[in-house]
């Protein structure tokens, strides 16, 4: 009987054995190669982008890993905004110096947040694809610098002079216009309106060293202000704004 129960229990045993070694044996043969990893505890980045809100911006974001698969990051972004209906015109006598007709400040954005960055598909390997989803909040600084044009005077004598002159709506003719002035022209009189901003996206990062990435990264940002923020005569000051934005970005970790 016991003879009997021992030859029972070696067959369990052995067919258990051999369904585990058909499993280990299958998944080796399914999973991917990769190389050996090291858990890397920091993440900088430099990145550049284009928005719908004007001509773009430069972000940098300082990171560390909460999970092998979370980072927490500190992000800085200055971004240019300009209002959709800006129209860039030719000075008087068509001057090579441009301006913009309307034009009331030099708006820039100043996001100061934090970002958290989860991997959907873990860039495990040199030359692997990893999909990333990205959400962010904080705080915006916006800077309204007075936009200044050069306009054509002419003085008691009937001479005519150029002048610096901010945009009025019912002095300014258009004919008078010599271009725009400076960029310097004006920068002591900027003013700054605090607000707050949110950020979804979706990025894509590659790299052939695993400290080393690169991603192109596509999302929507929203922005919101307690006051208006004009930036163009005849129009509302916004107090939202919202839009997509696509961006380039170089990373290292260590």
């Amino acid at each position: 009987m016991r003879n009997e129960s021992n030859k029972v229990l070696q067959k369990t045993i052995t067919l258990q054995l051999i369904i585990i070694f058909s499993c280990i044996k299958g998944f080796a043969q399914n999973a991917p190669i990769t190389e050996a990893q090291m858990l890397y505890m920091n993440d900088y980045q430099f990145g550049v982008n284009a928005n719908t809100h004007g001509l773009g911006g430069v972000n940098f974001r300082y990171g560390w890993h909460k999970t092998g698969l979370k980072n927490n990051i500190i992000e800085t972004e200055l971004a240019i905004i300009q209002h959709p209906k800006e129209v860039k015109r030719d000075g008087y006598n068509n001057n090579p110096s441009q301006y913009k007709f309307g034009k009331l400040n030099n708006v820039f954005f100043w996001r100061i947040g934090y970002e958290n960055i989860s991997n959907i598909t873990e860039r495990s390997y040199k030359n692997a694809l990893g999909l990333n989803f990205i959400y962010a909040g904080g705080i915006n600084v916006a800077f309204l610098k007075p936009y200044y044009l050069d306009v054509i005077q002419l003085d008691k004598y009937r001479n005519a002079n150029v002048i610096t002159s901010k945009f009025v709506t019912d002095s300014t003719n258009i004919y008078n216009i010599y271009g725009s002035s400076s960029f310097v022209q004006g920068l002591g009189e900027t003013s700054i309106k605090l607000g707050a901003y949110g950020r979804l996206a979706m990025a894509v990062e590659w790299g052939q060293y695993p400290d080393e990435y690169k991603t192109i990264e596509v999302g929507l940002v929203a922005d919101g202000f307690g006051e208006g923020v004009p930036i163009l005569s005849g129009y509302t000051a916004d107090k939202y704004f919202a839009g997509f934005y696509l961006a380039f970005n170089w990373g290292w970790k260590n």
